[in-house]
């Protein structure tokens, strides 16, 4: 490394680069928490930048910006946003379908406040004006005996979650 071109010490410190393990620190401690959250039955998650939170999360993790997903990766569309980000595609996620999309952890108060802010993420191309995705998906803060979580939920789960004894309080975004 010290002899590569234009690797310098400096450079390691830069915050872009950071970032880039807060991200995957983030990932990995929100993977663990879904695991204690819904250990005997892990639904799926639709997810962005996945890498510390596949590692960690034993459901099966939907990569909505194509890096580890083929079918998103080959869709059609503009690849404009970040490199190795920017495939996200409606359609495909329509025909994925993950039981969660884009999960956030934090108290009910944290995940009540703010929530415009925090669901929409870039280079999703609008999907939660979709009617598609709005007949399929609700905003919800999902909570057990220790941990409360946010994210939209397949409407056809809701009851499922009620019934295994999870609190699922549908919000407005």
């Amino acid at each position: 490394m010290l002899l590569a071109p234009g690797v310098r010490w400096d450079t390691l410190a830069d915050n872009a680069f950071l970032s880039e393990f807060e991200l995957a620190t983030k990932g990995s401690i929100l993977g663990r928490k879904l695991n204690e959250m819904f250990q005997n039955d892990p639904p799926s998650v639709g997810y962005p930048t996945v890498g510390g939170f596949a590692q960690e999360y034993d459901g099966e993790v939907v990569d909505i910006y194509g890096l580890n997903n083929v079918a998103m990766a080959h869709s059609s569309g503009n690849r404009y946003g970040w490199k190795n980000h920017a495939a996200f595609n409606t359609d495909v996620f329509i025909d994925l379908q993950p039981d969660l999309f884009l999960p956030v952890d934090g108290t009910k108060d944290q995940l009540l406040s703010g929530t415009a802010e925090t669901i929409h993420i870039p280079f999703v191309n609008n999907i939660y004006d979709d009617p598609r995705f709005v007949r399929l998906y609700s905003l919800a803060i999902i909570t057990d005996s220790e941990t409360s979580i946010r994210a939209f939920v397949r409407r056809d789960l809701v009851e499922t979650l009620v019934d295994k004894r999870f609190d699922v309080m549908e919000i407005d975004y």
